[in-house]
């Protein structure tokens, strides 16, 4: 009876293979070229396909994502251009709110000045 553990039992296989390989190496290199095609070919089969809403998602977010790197920067200098906007309304409307109290005090004290 032959021993597991004898380092014998395990190097028969493997010189065989490597006579094999070092006798025929072309067909060696087609054999594992086929193996490896095999496995792939498997592989790809048995993978679950994405269910077609999931895909439709995903490709949403996509695109979402992407118009949203587009668009940053120019939202960006919208709101640059907002505040702009407000700072100029602000000190119109301080313009605007001086020019009106000065002109009530003057109609004001002519107002004084008749009833004097």
């Amino acid at each position: 009876m032959e021993d597991p553990n004898d380092p014998l039992v395990h190097e028969a296989p493997r010189t065989a293979l490597d006579d094999c390989v070092r006798e025929n190496p072309t067909g060696a290199i087609l054999a594992a070229l086929g193996i490896g095609l095999a496995a792939g070919l498997l592989v790809h089969l048995l993978r679950p396909q994405p269910q077609p809403r999931s895909r439709v998602k995903q490709l949403l977010e996509e695109i979402r994502e992407r118009l949203h790197d587009l668009t940053d920067p120019a939202m960006e200098h919208l709101g640059e251009l907002a505040d702009d906007g407000s700072d100029a309304l602000k000190k119109s409307i301080a313009c605007a709110g001086n020019a009106a109290s000065s002109r009530l005090r003057s109609l004001s004290s002519k107002a004084a000045g008749m009833f004097r």
